[in-house]
């Protein structure tokens, strides 16, 4: 597991299934994170619509602590472009978990939900991808 994965994973620290973290490789471990934000996402959606207000603090608090998490796991030099690019969004999604919070807004949760969602899907595929090719990713870096 790498360096950036394991430190992701310790500031979230609440993975629900340590089975599925252990064997993870770090594209698993990446969506696995994605999947907690957004169900704390989805969670902050409905605590909302409940008028729950320490539940939905509790979730949104959940939510940007992992949005933390995958933007610390970052790498800058090789992430280049890619990375700045990602840091931006995730810059951008933690201002609006705060604006959810502080405006009671299910709408700005369920923005940020939907960019976390593409972002799974483009992991997923990229996962896939580099599965199908004959070539590891130990390969490319050489």
């Amino acid at each position: 597991m790498s360096v950036a994965a394991r430190r992701a994973l310790q500031s979230y620290g609440a993975v629900h299934n340590r089975g599925r973290v252990e064997g993870a490789d770090p594209a698993q471990l990446i969506m696995l994170l994605f999947d907690a934000a957004i169900s704390a996402l989805r969670a902050a959606e409905l605590h909302i619509a409940r008028g729950a207000r320490q539940e939905k603090c509790d979730a949104l608090e959940k939510a940007s602590e992992i949005v933390l998490a995958l933007q610390g796991s970052l790498d800058q030099q090789k992430g280049g472009e890619l990375a700045d690019t990602l840091d931006s969004l995730y810059s951008y999604c933690l201002r609006r978990i705060i604006e959810a919070n502080a405006q009671n807004s299910a709408e700005k949760a369920a923005e940020v939900r939907g960019y976390l969602e593409e972002l799974h899907g483009a992991w997923e595929n990229a996962a896939a991808a580099v599965k199908a090719s004959p070539l590891s990713l130990h390969d490319l870096g050489r």
